[in-house]
C-alpha cells in the first residue's frame, strides 16, 4: 500500500492531467469567436463558439466575452490584428482581473461578462494553420 499512492501519482502525471476527472477534456489551445463590436468600458465584444463555454449570456448573445486589450475602437485593432464586426477570429486568451482601463465619455458600466486578454489573434483557423504545406 505504501507504494500504491506514489505509483498512482506517477501514473496520473504521465497521463498529463493530475486534477482532471474521468469525464473532463483538456482545454483547447485556440478558440474561435465572431466579432460583435466594441464597448468603451469592455473592449472588443466576441460571441465565442458554443463549443467553448468561456463566456456569459448578455443581450442577444449566449457566450459573450470582452477583450480588454482592444488597441483602437475606431479600427477594432486587438493584439496587432485589425478585425471587423461579423468576422470570425481565432485566438488564445488569459482572464483579466478587471474591465478595460479607458476613459469613456458615456455614463456606462462594464458588462457582466468575462473580461479576457487576447493573444495570437488570427483570421485563419488554428487547424488550417497547422496543416502541412500542400494540403
Amino acid at each position: 500500500m505504501r507504494h500504491f499512492f506514489p505509483a498512482l501519482g506517477l501514473l496520473a502525471t504521465l497521463a498529463g492531467c493530475t486534477t482532471c476527472g474521468p469525464d473532463e477534456t483538456p482545454a483547447p489551445t485556440c478558440y474561435s469567436a465572431k466579432v460583435v463590436g466594441a464597448a468603451c468600458m469592455d473592449g472588443l465584444l466576441l460571441e465565442v463558439d458554443r463549443r467553448y463555454a468561456i463566456g456569459a449570456p448578455s443581450g442577444n448573445y449566449t457566450n459573450l466575452v470582452a477583450a480588454v486589450n482592444l488597441e483602437s475602437t475606431d479600427s477594432l485593432r486587438v493584439a496587432g490584428q485589425v478585425v471587423r464586426a461579423g468576422q470570425t477570429i481565432y485566438f488564445t486568451y488569459q482572464t483579466s482581473p478587471t474591465a478595460r482601463q479607458a476613459f469613456c465619455p458615456q455614463n456606462t458600466v462594464p458588462l457582466a461578462v468575462p473580461h479576457v486578454v487576447l493573444s495570437n489573434v488570427s483570421l485563419v483557423s488554428c487547424l488550417a494553420s497547422k496543416l502541412p504545406v500542400g494540403n
